[in-house]
């Protein structure tokens, strides 16, 4: 029988065999132990056996139960599904009914809908193809990047006219067979210094930060980056800055106090063949303590977490996407990070930095997800197709709030209090107030473009 039953363990794998082998060690080693032992002490040993047995055998049951519960989960799982598939959409369709009545209650009430002219905005400045744009604090003074002829544009809003323009040689790409679809280089980000003396500028000179003195358009500093440097983000006391460099794909961490080049942080293994197909600048967002840089990577759309202190990327359990993204910030007030990928919008609370779906995407294919208002509370899309539209989201509502007609867009800004929307189109820089939209049903009922945002799946 013993024969027979270590035979038929070692055959066995997993539970069965530690249980018939492990069973048949226990066996003899007691029975060994009970047989030289005599009297009282034999009582003693063989409670404490038999004790310590049933407590070792409780835990290895225990421990095997915890192996099989994930697989035991997903054979109940697909049982229901298989031959409860009624029970599985009422509980899939009681979640969805519970998240549509929360997204209810905070809807906005909307203002009356205004004439298409009105919705349309106010042409701030007859200047075609603006790349990117910074703005004075008095809103006086627009700066914009034309990246076609390499040169900034400075425009009074006030007297409507051309103040300066800066102009730089375009630098000509050397390798296009190792950059993809990789163009000559013109400028492609703007930031101004907090003092409002000093203009940023990313490709105005071949991968380099150019210091750019407003008075004058001289260039009193060049500050190398990596290669194709695009977007530009500086610390609001404007001592920091950070850069990303679309063919090398990494981030220059740059003093702006010592113009020094301090670190190249890579994103993710590249080999430099990948190209931005947006015309606007690439995505990053810096936390409300500027300890944390996010910002996409180029190759499987994943979020990449920075630390701006040690300049190393840092694990984020929710740093993966559905899909590439194309805007991303923080909540001030609460620190979330809200991104809009190709799926739709997530939250990625700042408690546990676990990602929750919020919206999927309607109608994504007639759509180009723009920007965040600063406070994280508003999207804006744009609608493709000669005749666009710009489209306002509240996303905790997931309720279209804005629909403002626009063509052409390249990029848009929100002001800082988020009231107005600067849209880069092709004829020029236009001015959209928030509260002043076409009516929202009418898109929700166009043919050609829908609603925009649904209830995710359960």
């Amino acid at each position: 029988m013993v024969a027979l039953t270590l035979l038929y363990g070692a055959r066995q794998t997993g539970i069965d065999n530690a249980c018939h082998i492990g069973g048949l060690i226990a066996g003899g080693a007691m029975g060994g132990l009970s047989a030289r032992l005599y009297g009282q002490n034999r009582l003693v040993t063989e409670g404490g056996i038999i004790v310590a047995g049933s407590l070792l055998l409780t835990r290895a049951i225990w421990l095997a139960q915890q192996q099989m519960d994930e697989s035991v989960l997903q054979v109940r799982q697909s049982l229901r599904e298989a031959f409860f598939p009624q029970e599985m959409n009422k509980s899939d369709d009681k979640k969805k009914q519970q998240l549509a009545e929360e997204r209810n209650a905070l809807r906005e009430t909307l203002s009356a809908p205004v004439s298409r002219e009105q919705a349309s905005g106010d042409l701030l400045a007859e200047i075609a193809d603006i790349h990117d744009m910074a703005i004075s604090r008095d809103g006086n003074t627009l700066y914009t990047a034309i990246e076609n002829t390499n040169s900034i544009v400075v425009f009074d809003l006030g007297q409507k006219n051309i103040l300066h323009t800066f102009t730089a040689p375009i630098a000509k790409e050397k390798s296009v067979k190792h950059c993809g679809g990789c163009k000559d280089q013109g400028v492609r980000s703007l930031a101004l210094s907090p003092d409002e003396t000093l203009l940023y500028a990313t490709s105005f000179e071949a991968n380099a930060l150019s210091v750019i003195n407003v008075a004058t358009g001289e260039i009193i500093q060049s500050i190398t980056t990596g290669a194709h440097p695009d977007s530009l983000i500086l610390s609001r006391d404007g001592t920091k800055a950070w850069v990303m460099n679309r063919t090398s794909n990494s981030v220059s961490a740059i003093d702006l106090v010592t113009y020094q080049h301090v670190a190249d942080i890579p994103l993710e293994k590249y080999d430099g063949t990948g190209t931005s197909n947006k015309p606007g600048a690439w995505v990053m967002a810096l936390s409300p303590d500027e300890k944390t840089l996010l910002i996409p990577g180029m190759v499987r759309g994943d979020i990449v977490r920075i630390n701006t202190i040690t300049h190393q990327k840092e694990d984020f359990p929710a740093g993966v996407a559905r899909g590439v993204v194309s805007a991303m910030g923080f909540r001030p007030k609460n620190g979330e990070i809200i991104f809009a990928d190709s799926q739709g919008i997530s939250r990625i609370r700042a408690e546990d930095q676990q990602a929750s779906i919020m919206t999927q995407w309607c109608s994504r294919s007639v759509y180009s997800v723009e920007g965040i208002s600063p406070d994280g509370q508003y999207l804006a899309l744009v609608s493709y197709g000669l005749q666009g539209y710009v489209i306002l989201l509240n996303i905790n509502a997931g309720q279209i709030i804005g629909v403002y007609p626009a063509s052409y867009v390249n990029h848009l800004r929100f002001s800082a209090d988020g009231r107005k929307i600067f849209v880069m189109a092709k004829n020029g820089l236009i001015q959209l107030d928030r509260t002043r939209s076409l009516d929202p049903q009418a898109i929700i009922r166009h043919p050609q473009y829908g609603n925009v945002a649904c209830i995710p799946e359960p």
